[in-house]
């Protein structure tokens, strides 16, 4: 019964963002969408651990099969998100269509201003998390920003993905 409850839970949030809410200013940013995803998947952990707690019907297997299950669905999700949102992999292949020689030069330029552009977003973004603080000698992270870098360290490490420098 849970699970046809999420499915018919993850099918409407997926119908109202496709169809009534990609175009929202608010949704269109990288904390929108992260949010637009972050708090109906805590609400549905939250309020099935306390099902879980509170009576039979819900086990606590059914409270990570459905917090997995919305992981996957999430991050599926925001990564088509940011691919469609355009990076330098896609710009590459727009310009190198139909079998065009492009110049070097020329298809630089273009990419050049897009990776400087989306830099300062993304660094814009930090200071406003709270993650970085910008300093007379550069950006510096936070309290904040070394205890997440920390905790995806960790997380890193845990999973044996080889650390690069």
């Amino acid at each position: 019964m849970i699970l046809i409850a999420f499915g018919c839970y993850l099918s409407a949030h997926f119908l109202l963002y496709a169809l009534l809410l990609r175009h929202r200013r608010f949704i269109a940013t990288e904390r929108g969408i992260f949010l637009y995803h972050f708090v109906p998947a805590a609400s549905w952990a939250t309020l099935l651990a306390a099902f879980s707690l509170a009576s039979s019907s819900v086990s606590a297997a059914d409270v990570l099969l459905v917090a997995s299950l919305h992981g996957i669905y999430s991050l599926s999700f925001l990564e088509l998100w940011a691919l469609a949102d355009g990076g330098y992999s896609l710009a590459i292949i727009d310009q190198l269509a139909g079998g065009r020689n492009v110049p070097e030069r020329s298809a630089l330029e273009p990419l050049a201003a897009m990776g400087t552009a989306k830099r300062r977003a993304r660094l814009a973004d930090l200071v406003r998390m709270g993650l970085v603080e910008e300093r007379p000698e550069g950006y510096r992270l936070t309290p904040s920003g070394r205890t997440l870098a920390g905790l995806i360290w960790a997380i890193a490490k845990l999973s044996g993905v080889p650390m690069v420098a």
